[in-house]
């Protein structure tokens, strides 16, 4: 199972320098194979992706844009599109995408895209993002596609414990990471 890291400004900063540290010190701990870059805040915005970039490179990591396109092709990432941009992940020419997803007929248009991965969530209970799902619902989403990544409240080793079970393609989180 993978380990996909999704940045946030909450913990990550806009400040490039900071960033970057930031970055590399729960790469290093963590060893994620996957990386979203994923800044809500359009401060440094490029400078940011490019030092998710590199670090992404440094560590071998692949490593994915939130939502910007022009941003992933310009940098020679893939994208990570929202569960409203499906429309957008059917004109993306690329193999390289992901799209979140957070009922099973969103999973099934995954799927029927071709998305290379598709996060579907709430696993476990996180903040503002509604009733978890759940371990049983999970392991019925990872029937459905291969390329299931659990997201959403995954931030302990229990957690990743749980979910390994139902064997997932990787799991993303934020908070377990930082």
């Amino acid at each position: 199972m993978k380990k996909y890291l999704i940045t946030d400004p909450n913990y990550y900063t806009t400040s490039p320098v900071r960033f970057k540290k930031r970055l590399l010190r729960a790469i290093e701990r963590h060893v994620p194979e996957m990386l979203l870059f994923r800044q809500k805040i359009p401060t440094k915005y490029k400078a940011l992706a490019m030092a998710a970039k590199s670090v992404a490179k440094r560590y071998g990591a692949e490593i994915y844009i939130s939502g910007d396109k022009s941003l992933a092709r310009r940098l020679g990432a893939g994208v990570h599109f929202t569960s409203s941009q499906a429309s957008e992940l059917a004109r993306y020419a690329r193999h390289d995408a992901i799209i979140s997803t957070h009922t099973f007929s969103e999973l099934r248009v995954a799927k029927k895209l071709r998305a290379k991965y598709a996060t579907f969530s709430p696993i476990f209970a996180t903040p503002d993002k509604g009733t978890p799902k759940g371990v049983g619902a999970l392991r019925k989403a990872v029937r459905c596609y291969r390329g299931v990544i659990a997201l959403g409240g995954i931030v302990s080793p229990r957690h990743i414990h749980q979910i390994k079970k139902v064997r997932p393609a990787a799991f993303a989180s934020i908070r377990y990471f930082v």
